[in-house]
């Protein structure tokens, strides 16, 4: 069951693995989404412009100039992105690297191993709805725990 809220919510999902982009457009468009893909950085930013995703997921590792920092950065910079809800979904779990991403204003970070879909899915609809999610996935937490 979608709940209603959900309807019509458009994600841009930056990830330049294609087999896990395509993973993630599949649980997130069963889950009521609509999802655009993008593969790097630079598509990501064009997107954001042409397409006024209400959320967005970001790989850090991206091929291309900008990587998922210097998107997250550049949303955050801009007056029309500035309050974009944005997740980091990456397989980066130094403390450094998700203290770095929360502070340049991600608000969630996911380690890939450490997740699961259907808590991506919970933590985009709290996002979504405008609560305050808790903002990392550690390797203590676990899906049934975060709920």
């Amino acid at each position: 069951m979608t709940p209603s809220f959900e309807a019509g919510k458009r994600l841009l999902v930056v990830e330049d693995e294609e087999a896990l982009l395509s993973t993630l457009r599949d649980e997130l468009e069963e889950n009521g989404f609509t999802v655009e893909p993008a593969l790097t950085g630079e598509e990501a930013l064009r997107k954001v412009r042409e397409k006024s995703p209400d959320g967005v997921i970001i790989d850090l590792l991206l091929h291309g100039e900008v990587d998922g920092l210097g998107v997250l950065a550049q949303l955050k910079q801009s007056d029309g992105t500035r309050n974009l809800p944005v997740v980091i979904l990456s397989n980066i779990g130094d403390d450094e690297k998700v203290r770095e991403a929360l502070d340049r204003g991600a608000d969630a970070y996911l380690v890939k191993t450490r997740y699961s879909l259907e808590d991506l899915v919970e933590r985009l609809r709290v996002l979504l709805q405008g609560k305050s999610a808790p903002a990392v996935q550690s390797s203590l937490d676990s899906p049934s725990s975060s709920r």
